[in-house]
């Protein structure tokens, strides 16, 4: 198929963001087409020198009739020219919303929200944009690539959430000035996420069940590296993660977990151990071979000084995740992981009852490791040999398994033959 929104005269097609346009506020639609049919796409159009008056990036449109099959581009582009980089020569990654607000004569407005500096417009038709203002956390403004924003209710209350890129977060709400200026007003300090390798982080808050799924790109720096063995990819699409926020003393949490549908992608347990405790290895563990798995575990760890969790275990490899109760953190090793990443990350964790929880899913170059219900995360790549399959848990004292399984994840190909 054709490239659905190539370059032009303006500039490369840069990121953006898609909403739609059921009232047809942007009068492009024909009569009769499916409401939930008409999107409208804003992205940034950028240039190595500026062109005209648009500066070296600015902002664009383009909409879709059939729910995202075909696109044609605004004939008027672009809706927010940046001339002479009034916005800055960073300019752009337009994230586009409606938002409801009673302020507004149409009971709401279109808002636009770009970088790096947070900035904030609105249109009442999607063609005539106005700068409103900037985003400002403690008397400075705030910056990112990629931004987000999404309604979360917390408490009862409903806040508005901003993302730097998956980076961090800033809770907040949506107020106007005394002339009348459109703001977001943050309320809470920034939140940094920690998750590992994920950036450009993008959020669906629209689903039935309330839920607020995300995606990221899990950055990746090998391909160089390893571009003679014929890598040619860089980065990779992180699994679907849930977002919530809990409040604890008075502050803002963040908790992340695996989306719930990937637990349908579980075969039957190929090593499942309950109410068991020991020192040493775990027998169970020798001879379990896999390299796609979801792994869930909940440790008593009230006993035990330490304990090693080892996967794609082979040779001289092995990916290594500690935990010592004397540091009360949980550290992720990748030294011998295979080629290319070697890394570690530690994350402080606490116990409850002296119970210790994991949640780890592995692929063949990607794994996430989930701890305490979402309490802390760490996603990253991974470039084991393809025989390394090996599983192993070793243990300083006396560990008690309250529940360890581990199931093998079909495949794609696995998961049609069974449709």
């Amino acid at each position: 198929r054709e490239i659905a929104l190539p370059h032009d005269q303006i500039g490369l097609i840069w990121s953006g963001s898609s909403a739609a346009d059921r009232n047809n506020d942007f009068g492009v639609f024909p009569p009769g087409s499916d409401e939930d049919d008409r999107l409208v796409c804003a992205y940034a159009c950028a240039n190595a020198e500026p062109v005209k008056d648009y500066g070296k990036i600015c902002c664009c449109l383009a909409y879709s009739a059939d729910g995202g099959d075909t696109w044609q581009k605004y004939e008027n582009n672009p809706v927010i020219p940046n001339t002479r980089n009034q916005y800055g020569e960073a300019f752009g990654d337009p994230k586009l919303f409606w938002l409801e607000d009673d302020f507004y004569p149409a009971g709401g407005t279109w808002v636009m929200i770009t970088v790096l500096k947070m900035q904030v417009f609105t249109s009442p038709d999607l063609k005539n944009w106005t700068f409103q203002s900037e985003g400002v956390l403690e008397n400075q403004p705030f910056y990112s690539e990629c931004p987000d924003i999404f309604p979360y209710v917390i408490g009862g209350q409903k806040k508005w959430v901003y993302s730097g890129a998956g980076k961090y977060y800033i809770v907040g709400d949506f107020r106007h000035r005394e002339d009348g200026a459109l703001c977001f007003v943050a309320e809470s300090k920034k939140l940094e996420a920690n998750c590992g390798n994920l950036y450009a982080t993008q959020h669906f808050n629209n689903l039935p069940d309330g839920r607020i799924l995300q995606l990221s790109w899990m950055s990746d720096h090998s391909s160089l590296d390893l571009y003679e063995e014929g890598k040619v990819w860089d980065g990779v699409q992180s699994i679907p993660t849930e977002f919530s926020l809990k409040q604890e003393n008075g502050e803002y949490v963040l908790v992340f977990n695996p989306a719930r549908e990937l637990a349908a992608m579980r075969e039957d347990a190929a090593l499942q151990v309950e109410n068991y405790s020991f020192e040493g290895a775990l027998p169970q563990a020798e001879g379990v071979r896999l390299s796609v798995f979801d792994l869930e575990a909940v440790f008593d760890v009230s006993q035990a000084r330490a304990f090693t969790l080892e996967f794609r275990k082979g040779g001289r490899e092995t990916t290594r995740i500690f935990y010592t109760k004397e540091k009360s953190e949980v550290e992720v090793n990748t030294y011998l992981s295979g080629k290319v990443v070697h890394e570690h990350r530690h994350m402080p964790v606490k116990t409850e009852n002296g119970r210790l929880k994991l949640r780890l899913l592995a692929d063949t170059t990607v794994f996430d490791l989930f701890v305490n219900g979402g309490a802390a995360s760490h996603g990253t790549l991974f470039f084991p040999a393809a025989e390394s399959q090996g599983i192993a848990l070793t243990a300083e004292g006396v560990l008690k398994i309250d529940k360890l399984a581990v199931y093998p994840i079909r495949t794609k190909k696995q998961a049609e033959g069974k449709m």
